[in-house]
């Protein structure tokens, strides 16, 4: 996700993150939209985890992990907004950092 938004010129965060940065929850419908995309990035960590917990990649996952992986995403997002790509990819590094030690548990278990 970050070398993508490394690579696109004028890549400034995503619509999801833009959006509720700009308008907040003052317009019933924009919030609703923005939510819905929200929480079509969790039901795709949410299945991502799983299949790797199925695989005997990770532990298994619980909400807990869905809920960072949201949040770096959107941090990475606003990085990339508002001080660029080399910002965004501090936070991707640690993301991966941490998701590594999911698997490290994962093979010492």
């Amino acid at each position: 996700m970050t070398e993508a938004k490394a690579s696109e010129p004028g890549s400034a965060g995503c619509l999801v993150v833009n959006t509720v940065v700009a308008f907040g929850r003052d317009d019933a419908d924009v919030t609703e939209r923005t939510q819905r995309g929200w929480d079509d990035l969790a039901d795709a960590f949410r299945a991502a985890l799983r299949r790797a917990a199925d695989k005997g990649e990770i532990g298994d996952s619980d909400e807990t992990r869905v809920t960072l992986l949201l949040s770096v995403a959107h941090a990475i997002n606003l990085a990339a907004r508002w001080t660029g790509p080399d910002a965004a990819r501090t936070y991707a590094d640690a993301a991966l950092a941490l998701m590594d030690s999911w698997r490290s548990e994962q093979q010492r278990s």
